[in-house]
């Protein structure tokens, strides 16, 4: 007597397939619910690495009428990324899909923001190469100040000065609430509408993030494989389905003068970079 599979999320709820559509709605919501990641310019690769070109050339004059023309160096090079894996299963009970109340899809997104997304974010801000993401914030120079818009001025002076323009700012939740809360020498909120940006600047509240990072979002890439992948597997020995959820992702920061900075608050990092006419033209 053959025992039959257990029903599972793939008929009940996909019609009896995930399709690529669908397979890419669920990463688009492990994405989602990664406030850092879904925060920076999508960059999708097949074949797993995706090179950015970068140009900076030098040696312009000012000249006289018939002088010579000089030749410029170029300075290219590339910066190569390679997405790393990362993987997880989402185990849903026959009760959780046969109950017709449940919006699995919705709770699978759930589950992804809670358990995945945030693996995904601390892993592009923090990983330290193979088999981790390349972090952002050691690829990242530091500047400081006294308070976080004190720091975050001076970021945007750092980022200015080099030739780029800083239009988001990642903190934890604590670093975003003592902001929001902080009060003058009087008592008075600094704050009293709100904090729905800060000097202008896009504010992405990232669970333990540790320093806070300024950053222009147009050049900090999420680069994702595009075989990255979800599959359902039947776990008949505990009456459920596991669905597979592997992101192949990695961030890419081709030029991090002009993209990033991370920020040091109060007497900690080094003083904010002076300003200085940059020669990178890239």
């Amino acid at each position: 007597m053959t025992t039959p599979n257990p029903p599972g999320l793939v008929t009940r709820s996909f019609e009896g397939a995930l399709t690529p559509a669908q397979v890419w709605a669920l990463l688009n919501a492990l994405i989602e619910g990664a406030p850092f990641a879904a925060s920076l310019t999508r960059a999708d690769t097949a074949t797993g690495k995706l090179a950015f070109p970068t140009v900076a050339p030098s040696g312009y004059a000012w000249l006289e009428e018939l002088e010579e023309v000089p030749r410029l160096v170029l300075n290219d090079k590339a910066q190569i990324v390679a997405v790393a894996k990362l993987i997880g299963a989402l185990p849903v009970s026959s009760e959780m899909f046969s109950d017709a109340a449940v919006n699995i899809t919705a709770w699978v997104g759930t589950a992804l923001a809670d358990s995945l997304s945030r693996d995904l974010d601390l892993g592009l801000l923090n990983g330290s190469g193979k088999p981790e993401p390349d972090g952002i914030i050691a690829q990242a120079d530091e500047v400081s100040g006294p308070t976080l818009i004190a720091a975050a001025g001076a970021g945007i002076a750092a980022i200015g000065e080099a030739g780029g323009t800083a239009d988001t700012i990642a903190m934890s939740p604590t670093v975003y609430a003592d902001e929001l809360t902080r009060s003058d020498d009087l008592g008075h909120l600094v704050h009293p509408d709100g904090l729905p940006d800060l000097l202008g600047l896009e504010i992405v509240q990232v669970p333990a993030l540790d320093p806070p990072l300024l950053y222009d979002a147009r050049r900090c890439y999420l680069v994702m494989g595009q075989d990255s992948t979800v599959t359902p597997h039947d776990d008949w020995q505990h009456d459920a389905l596991v669905l597979l959820v592997k992101g192949r992702v990695n961030v890419g920061v081709p030029v991090a003068q002009k993209s990033i900075r991370k920020l040091a608050i109060g007497d900690g990092g080094r003083a904010a970079e002076p300003a200085k006419r940059s020669t990178v033209k890239a």
